[in-house]
């Protein structure tokens, strides 16, 4: 693994633990302050629901950045251009779900991003930004991907090409 990639994989690590832990935690504050003190905080709820959309995002996107997904492996190892046209689809569709989540999540969040929210105040737009920012993650690694596919098909292709035809 690159030496970013091991530094992306930490910071990933750091900030899904630091947000699971402050989940857990409010969780079980909450829950302390419910059934010891018959008294519930109106912002838990909504404080942890925004933790877990971030973690969400932030999890799917770098299972994208590792190739790490539900595939089909063993149908399409069988033949290589099974692999590649699997491939180029998954590519292609990851770039479109991405343009697809970031333009709707921006025309949304314009929308009703400033709303506050019931418990915490805070704005909407806080559970709309993870889904931005993830789309656009996600059109930048399905482009590249995508790009990057394509280029090294048709650089085999050439070299191919450049065989003479008896040998």
């Amino acid at each position: 693994m690159k030496p970013w990639g091991r530094l992306l994989q930490r910071l990933e690590i750091a900030v899904l633990l630091i947000l699971g832990i402050a989940a857990v935690m409010v969780m079980f504050g909450n829950s302390v302050a419910r059934y010891v003190f018959q008294h519930s905080f109106t912002w838990a709820e909504e404080v942890v629901r925004i933790l877990f959309v971030w973690s969400m995002f932030i999890a799917i996107t770098t299972g994208f950045i590792r190739n790490q997904h539900i595939g089909f492996l063993s149908l399409v190892g069988q033949k290589p251009w099974l692999w590649f046209t699997s491939r180029i689809i998954y590519k292609g569709v990851l770039a479109y779900v991405g343009y697809v989540v970031a333009y709707y999540g921006m025309s949304y969040n314009s929308l009703v991003g400033h709303v506050p929210l019931a418990g915490t105040n805070f704005p909407t737009a806080l559970f709309l930004i993870p889904g931005i920012i993830a789309g656009f993650a996600w059109m930048i690694i399905g482009a590249a991907g995508f790009i990057q596919l394509v280029t090294a098909a048709v650089r085999r292709r050439s070299i191919n090409l450049n065989v003479p035809e008896g040998k």
